[in-house]
């Protein structure tokens, strides 16, 4: 497929505590990804070559956020399952991802699983407070 040449994205997991306050943590995420999304147009947009119409966007380490509280619908998380089952599919889109990025200073104990998962597999670790 020719456009694949173009993607390689760097997929980015968002870690940041869901308890406490489960519906602000999760719009707080939401906002993470939508500033991660609106740099990526800036990036795109500067990268852009309007001249060579095969190759208009440079896509290598795009960052292309992703996080547990978006990806999977509120069934599958915590109250609905157990917290051993909502960190067995944490872990499971964390081992696809390229990075963490760390949101919050107060680490969760599942932050801290995610984050000692990320360590002990050589995800590249990145607070951003």
């Amino acid at each position: 497929m020719e456009y694949l040449k173009y993607l390689q994205p760097k997929l980015v997991y968002i870690c940041h505590p869901f308890t406490g306050d489960p519906e602000g943590n999760v719009k707080k995420v939401k906002g993470f990804i939508e500033d991660i999304g609106k740099g990526s147009v800036d990036i795109l947009s500067a990268s852009s070559n309007k001249n060579d119409p095969n190759m208009r966007y440079n896509y290598e380490n795009l960052p292309v956020a992703v996080s547990a509280f978006t990806s999977f619908p509120e069934s599958m998380c915590e109250p609905h399952i157990t917290r051993q089952e909502a960190m067995s599919l944490c872990i499971a889109l964390l081992a696809r991802c390229d990075e963490i990025w760390i949101y919050s200073r107060n680490v969760s104990d599942g932050m801290v699983d995610e984050i000692n998962y990320a360590s002990e597999n050589d995800i590249k670790i990145v607070w951003k407070v």
